[in-house]
């Protein structure tokens, strides 16, 4: 892979690099507690394998409630995608897991399968567009008791990029 020229994306790494990073975070959220007069967890974060679903939130259509009013809901494909994303996140969530409160920051990289013209590293800059994504990430992650509330989140970095090893780094901590 290599990285484009002027652009905040870096170079893609060596195989054995992802393979190492890969093995360090495959697939469990790793707890942090950096201040040790508190008790709980304040941060989680891990890389979670997986090819990413490409529908998301704003996958919604309109119907005529019984009342004749149009109301919207969401379509049977983004349901069958955030099941997806809640199976593989709530996996990777520990038993006794204590959601996550107060302001929270999160930082997710979400990485689709390299293939073709497409080379590892490279910026994602198609469909689906990465503010959907990170939205039904965070009605995801609050689903399945990782945060207490996605409102919480109030800073956060998302990127998109090609990979050879598909899936989503995130990390969320409380910055209080």
């Amino acid at each position: 892979g290599k990285g484009v020229e002027g652009s905040p994306f870096p170079p893609a790494p060596t195989r054995p690099a992802c393979e190492e990073k890969i093995k360090n975070l495959k697939g469990l959220f790793e707890y942090e507690n950096n201040d040790s007069r508190r008790t709980d967890m304040s941060r989680i974060s891990a890389f979670i394998p997986m090819d990413i679903p490409t529908v998301t939130h704003n996958d919604l259509r309109p119907i005529k409630s019984r009342d004749g009013k149009l109301k919207i809901v969401k379509t049977q494909e983004l349901h069958e995608a955030e099941a997806k994303w809640e199976a593989h996140l709530a996996a990777a969530l520990p038993d006794g897991h204590e959601p996550l409160s107060g302001p929270l920051g999160m930082e997710l990289k979400i990485c689709f399968r390299a293939a073709g013209k497409h080379h590892s590293g490279d910026p994602h800059i198609s469909k689906p567009d990465l503010d959907n994504l990170e939205k039904t990430i965070g009605d995801v992650l609050q689903r399945i008791g990782a945060i207490e509330d996605d409102c919480l989140i109030c800073a956060k970095y998302v990127t998109k990029s090609w990979n050879e090893i598909p899936g989503v780094y995130i990390k969320v901590e409380e910055i209080s």
